[in-house]
């Protein structure tokens, strides 16, 4: 990727992508993601009008993110020779039903005496997905965002920082409603199980470093700051799951060590109960992690 790359790409699941001579393509179709990482590895681009391939483009390949669609500096014959993407749907027998045993047979009698015939074996649907590594997620528009709560939202497109790689979700709307969804409680990860967290921060350099963090709202403000009232908070645990530091908007930020190698689990919640917000509020800002 190039230095003079906007620090946030937009990759929006339909867009045009051009390649190098700023030909048309193909489309984007979905976007591969590495779990673990929460980092954004290829984007899957269609190709073709009645007999349609995907091919498997890597992130780094991505010049800038654009209105009228994704500049990449692979050529058009570079792209062809890209790896297929392709899902695959198969049945296979359910558990040891594929292993041969005996007695695996159904038999009743009749007038003819005992007859027998093989038991029925349940079957199971298996998908894969060949051109990607098979611990990467994939998605598209309209999958869905869960938490604990049920669906809260469908992806419309991504965000990526392309200092970092690092994703982030646009949630498209679950029907028709505008603004903060008031009197909520959202949990991203779980404060009781830390480990089932939002993201995590580690210190991968090798020595200690202070890690200073501050949450700024970038949205409207005047009945979410100041109000004494933790509207977003990120939550942090170090490895043990015990709580390190909390920030939110209602604080001016918050530090703690980590030493080399030290990981802690963030854990996100967004509380819209105080009586002072309503629908027309945004929540909406700037979680900034920096060490010293």
């Amino acid at each position: 990727m190039s230095a003079e790359k906007a620090a946030l790409l937009d990759f929006d699941v339909g867009a045009r992508v051009y390649c190098a001579d700023e030909e048309a393509c193909g489309r984007l179709h979905k976007v591969v993601v590495n779990p673990h990482t929460r980092e954004v590895t290829d984007l899957i681009v269609e190709r073709g009008f009645l007999r349609k391939q995907e091919r498997v483009l890597p992130v780094a390949m991505v010049e800038r993110a654009a209105e009228d669609g994704i500049y990449t500096s692979m050529d058009m014959d570079g792209l062809s020779n890209l790896p297929e993407y392709r899902e695959i749907e198969f049945e296979e027998p359910e558990g040891d039903w594929g292993k041969p045993h005996q007695g695996n047979m159904v038999c009743w009698s009749s007038p003819h005496g005992p007859m027998c015939h093989e038991a029925v074996v349940p079957r199971v649907r298996r998908e894969v997905q060949e051109g990607i590594q098979s611990n990467r997620d994939v998605l598209e528009r309209g999958t869905p965002v869960i938490n604990s709560d049920g669906e809260m939202g469908q992806v419309d497109h991504v965000l990526v920082d392309s200092t970092t790689g690092e994703l982030q979700i646009d949630f498209g709307g679950v029907g028709t409603a505008q603004g903060v969804n008031v009197d909520s409680v959202y949990e991203l990860g779980d404060p009781a199980d830390p480990t089932t967290r939002a993201f995590n921060i580690t210190n991968q350099d090798g020595v200690a470093h202070t890690i200073n963090l501050n949450y700024t709202v970038t949205g409207s403000t005047t009945n979410v700051v100041g109000n004494n009232h933790n509207a977003t908070e990120f939550q942090v645990y170090d490895s043990s799951g015990s709580h390190v530091v909390t920030v939110s908007e209602e604080d001016s930020g918050a530090s703690f060590s980590m030493a080399s190698g030290e990981s802690v689990a963030v854990v996100v919640v967004v509380d819209s109960t105080h009586a002072q917000i309503d629908q027309n509020d945004d929540l909406s800002g700037i979680f900034q992690v920096t060490a010293t």
